[in-house]
């Protein structure tokens, strides 16, 4: 993959369906696309994801949930209210920079731990225990939000204490 210049990616080797599959993720909003195990393009739709798949040897019994880009390539200002509205009825924070010399900031959306989790979010992950809980809350989430990325970490180190 190569970047060329504003708003321009170029992509090598693709098959004829995988340029269609690509075309519908990116014009449409209608998929998600990743890299397979293969190497090859994957397509999912995003409204109902098969499978939420969190890295394994992470520790997810306190798991931090960060959204980013809400609204994705969909954005309106209406749509982002709607969608802001939902993450802070969820128990999200979110976390601004400072605007640049042009006026624009960078912002995520935060959830400590899925015990944290309010209303709807919370009904999904009650009775799961650490692990469950964190694919739970990720589940709900990609089915109830619109955003570009969702990160689930669990891995923290702090400063010793001699």
């Amino acid at each position: 993959m190569e970047m060329h210049g504003k708003g321009r990616v170029m992509l090598d080797e693709l098959l004829p369906e995988e340029v269609a599959k690509f075309r519908a993720s990116m014009v449409e909003g209608v998929q998600w696309i990743r890299r397979g195990l293969d190497g090859r393009l994957e397509a999912k739709a995003h409204v109902n994801p098969s499978h939420v798949v969190l890295d394994p040897t992470a520790s997810l019994d306190q798991a931090s949930i960060i959204i980013q880009s809400v609204c994705g390539y969909h954005y309106t200002p209406e749509r982002y209210k709607t969608e802001t509205s939902k993450l802070e009825r969820y128990g999200f924070e979110c976390l601004r920079s400072k605007a640049g010399e042009d006026g624009k900031y960078w912002e995520m959306w935060f959830l400590p731990s899925a015990l944290c989790a309010k209303n709807e979010l919370k009904a999904a992950v009650d009775g799961k225990f650490m692990k469950e809980a964190v694919d739970a809350a990720v589940r709900f989430l990609m089915n109830n939000v619109l955003f570009g990325t969702i990160e689930a970490s669990g891995q923290r180190w702090g400063m010793a204490v001699d």
